[in-house]
Parts: structure tokens; sequence; C-alpha cells
């Protein structure tokens, strides 16, 4: 759906109101954060409603009498008891409710994902080219990289293996290419992340040029 003029203004002042933080915290960043975070606040309670607690009490108990849904209703209340001085322990028994469902519904469930990431790991480290004319020959790059894996996954849990002390150079040395390969992963997970604000500014760039200026065609 194409914005009016007037919603492309509003869209242009808040973004360079939100990147004048780049020069210094100012007034006008902290109203378009202000603004924001009201918005996302409001939105978020008028769709909590809208799509839970409106179906909730229309449909599931006045319409259909399930009354006993009031019970788990009456229990995720309690997460606001730790706004209560002397009953904030009562919102750990709705978290504790949450957490053990959700991780003995993916065990039970959803195994699916852990058991892929689990055989994935299982790798061949002599590979042959799979197509192309080099098909069925040795593939050098393919098995480096089959190798590599495997030292980077049984390294990595040898870095979290506690029970044994890390005595003699195999186990001094395996634990520090485990944490070398932590490391890494984690780089590349934060890469991934700044790629994809890199994306968000990209797409705000264009914005500001090309649909509030229109310098870009």
């Amino acid at each position: 759906m194409a914005m009016t003029r007037a919603q492309v203004w509003v869209a242009a002042v808040a973004t360079l109101a939100i990147f004048s933080y780049v020069w210094r915290e100012n007034p006008a960043f902290r109203l378009a954060e202000y603004v924001f975070v009201a918005l996302a606040t409001a939105n978020g309670v008028v769709m909590v409603f809208d799509s839970y607690l409106k179906p909730f009490f229309l449909v599931d108990i006045k319409q259909d009498g399930q009354f006993l849904l009031l019970v788990p209703f009456a229990v995720g209340l309690l997460i606001y008891a730790r706004n209560l001085r002397g009953l904030g322990w009562l919102s750990r028994l709705p978290m504790s409710l949450w957490v053990g469902y959700g991780a003995g519904y993916v065990l039970a469930w959803s195994p699916q994902p852990l058991f892929i990431q689990l055989r994935d790991t299982f790798v061949h480290f002599y590979q042959v080219y799979p197509d192309g004319p080099l098909a069925g020959r040795f593939w050098l790059g393919g098995t480096v990289n089959n190798i590599l894996f495997f030292a980077g996954v049984t390294t990595t849990l040898m870095y979290f293996f506690f029970t044994v002390e890390r005595r003699g150079p195999v186990m001094r040395w395996s634990a520090a290419f485990g944490r070398w390969t932590i490391m890494l992963a984690l780089g590349a997970a934060f890469g991934t992340a700044v790629q994809g604000r890199m994306s968000l500014l990209i797409g705000r760039i264009q914005f500001l040029l090309g649909t509030w200026l229109g310098w870009l065609k």
C-alpha cells in the first residue's frame, strides 16, 4: 500500500530523529524513542486483547462454557505478583510452568530438529565431487571441511567437559581449540547480525533518498 505524502514526511522526520543519535543523545532522539515505545506498547496491548482476551471471554468462557480455563488464566496472572511487595515469589509459579511445559513440549513433540542437528554432526571424512566434470573424484576441500567440522564439534564438547581435570597436552590443546571454535562461531553469528542491521540501514537510506527526496529512480 502506497504511503501518502504526509505519512512519508512523518516517517522521514522520525528516521532523521533516530539517526541524530549518531551525533549525540538529544531531545529529538528521545522524543522519537518514546513515541516508538508508546506505539509498540499500545499495539501490543490491542493485539493481545483482540487476539486472545476477547475470544477467551466471549467464546471459550461465555459461549462454550469452559470455566475450567479460568484456573490457568488465574495462574498466569500471578506473573504480575512481582510488582507486589512480599508476594513476588508467586510470579515464579507461572514462569516455572511455562518453562517446564515449553521444554517438555519440544522434547516430546518436536524432537526432529534436535535429531537432525545430531545426525548432521556425523560426517564422512573422505569426500568426492558430487557432480560436474570431476564427479566421483577426491574432493580435497570437502574432506578438509568435514575434518575441521568434526574437530570443532568434538573439541567444543571437550571444552564443556568439566568432570575430568585438564591435564596433559591432549586435554589442554583440545579445550583451547574448542574455545577458538566457539569464538569463531560467535563471531560468525555476530557478523550475520551486523549484516542484518546494515540491510535495515540501507533500507532507511533508500527510503530517505528515494521515497522522500526522490533522488533515486
